[in-house]
């Protein structure tokens, strides 16, 4: 496959709705897939919980408020890693 644009709406588009409300409000397999496989909730959940003092964590521990900018930091790592493969895997189609 050259070109594959369904996984990536899938990412941006499709999980981009579930940030719009409170990550608690979802039943507990959504929100550790928000929290740990596509790591959506902290986006704006737990640094929210953060500067608006709120402590209604239902499944996880309240020190995920914290760990924000560290997982930003691996993410951000992971994706110039993903990168750098991608450049030196890209095979033009010749058009």
């Amino acid at each position: 496959m050259v070109r594959n644009t369904s996984l990536a709406q899938l990412f941006l588009h499709d999980f981009k709705d579930f940030i719009r409300y409170p990550v608690s409000i979802y039943p507990a397999s959504i929100q550790i897939v928000l929290t740990l496989v596509v790591p959506y909730a902290f986006i704006n959940f737990y640094p929210a919980q953060y500067f608006l003092n709120k402590q209604d964590f239902l499944l996880f521990h309240p020190v995920f408020q914290y760990l924000t900018l560290a997982v930003g930091a691996v993410l951000f790592t992971g994706a110039i890693l993903l990168w750098r493969w991608g450049i030196n895997h890209y095979h033009s189609t010749g058009s």
